[in-house]
């Protein structure tokens, strides 16, 4: 059972909608543009200062072309286990990793997860 605050939960709500924002490369203009809400309300999303709700989520996730839950695994698994782990993923170079996988052809990246998971064997 995972344990967290009500305030943890929503800042990393917030961290990894802006984790997935930034290594698509949008803007916050651009991704509340995009779920139709003021670029205000979009960074207290971010900041964790408001809470996401479920059909936002669903909304925000469409955009990054993830599932919710997967989202949410990520979410929840940030309060478990080893928080090197956790702060390694929110660095500047995980961000630009996955932007640059995102920015490939998708019909590729199965190839390249698949190029890493050998090379790290």
């Amino acid at each position: 059972m995972v344990n967290f605050t009500e305030s943890e939960f929503d800042i990393s709500v917030g961290r990894r909608i802006r984790f997935y924002r930034n290594a698509l490369s949008l803007s916050q203009k651009d991704l509340a543009g995009r779920l139709g809400i003021s670029y205000q309300q979009y960074q207290k999303y971010e900041s964790g200062r408001n809470k996401v709700s479920i059909s936002r989520l669903i909304e925000i996730c469409e955009v990054y072309n993830i599932s919710p839950d997967k989202f949410l695994a990520g979410v929840l698994g940030s309060f478990d286990g080893d928080s090197s782990l956790k702060d390694s993923f929110y660095n500047s170079e995980s961000v630009k990793l996955l932007s640059l996988y995102y920015n490939y052809d998708p019909r590729l990246r199965s190839k390249i997860i698949d190029f890493l998971e050998a090379f790290v064997k």
